[in-house]
């Protein structure tokens, strides 16, 4: 079916059409978000805003799921860093669902290795964060550079690629890289998902705790590291 683009949604579509970039287009809809702000209702604010990030939102792979019994949408501060907004959905029922507004922008989804590589991130979160906050770790030097840092990035000295690989080949011979459909969303701003697969989070947890070594560094020699 030809999906038919009128009213205030337009403008949206035909400035993404013309975006050549998935940079650009993610910046694109970011200054949208921003543009609204933090908000409870957006459609109060503004119904042609409502309308555009309508049009955004069906650019996701899940986009009709996301937009199922869709009252509203409304903005609030991402939980997860403190900064930046996090698009929400208000349904039906008064549930509240995140939409990552980079995919939506894109209108690409994760393959499957990176959907896998993200949620085994989100299941081992807390062990990040008591290394963060534990007084004989978190020395506030950076281990790379060994500058004092006020805000800084707890880093893999084996790489977090690397473990993961080292954990799939303990799951072998039998191991393959869960379906889409097997991932369940926090829905708490922060565009996580988590494995369904309790048991193989649980083990990925053993197996991290067991075989990282974490460091404290600044974010320039963190992100400096290649990938």
């Amino acid at each position: 079916m030809v999906r038919v683009i009128h009213g205030p949604a337009k403008s949206t579509y035909d400035a993404l059409d013309r975006l050549r970039t998935d940079k650009a287009k993610k910046n694109y809809v970011r200054d949208i978000v921003q543009s609204i702000g933090v908000c409870q209702s957006v459609k109060t604010k503004s119904m042609a805003l409502y309308a555009a990030l309508h049009y955004i939102v069906s650019r996701h792979p899940q986009g009709d799921n996301k937009l199922q019994d869709i009252v509203d949408f409304y903005i609030k501060v991402n939980v997860r860093s403190g900064k930046g907004l996090a698009l929400m959905i208000r349904k039906l029922d008064g549930s509240g669902m995140d939409v990552s507004y980079n995919t939506c922008a894109t209108g690409k989804g994760e393959s499957l290795r990176g959907s896998f590589m993200r949620a085994l991130r989100v299941c081992i979160n807390d062990q990040i964060q008591d290394f963060r906050c534990h007084p004989t770790t978190n020395t506030g030097i950076c281990a790379m550079c060994l500058n004092t840092v006020d805000t800084f990035h707890v880093d893999h000295v084996i790489m977090f690629k690397t473990l993961v690989d080292e954990f799939i080949d303990t799951q072998r011979p039998n191991f393959v890289y869960p379906g889409q459909g097997r991932y369940y969303e926090v829905n708490d701003g922060t565009n996580q998902s988590r494995l369904c697969d309790q048991v193989m989070e649980r083990a990925f947890q053993r197996f991290h705790k067991e075989r990282a070594i974490l460091r404290v560094t600044c974010a320039h020699c963190n992100l400096s590291r290649p990938m």
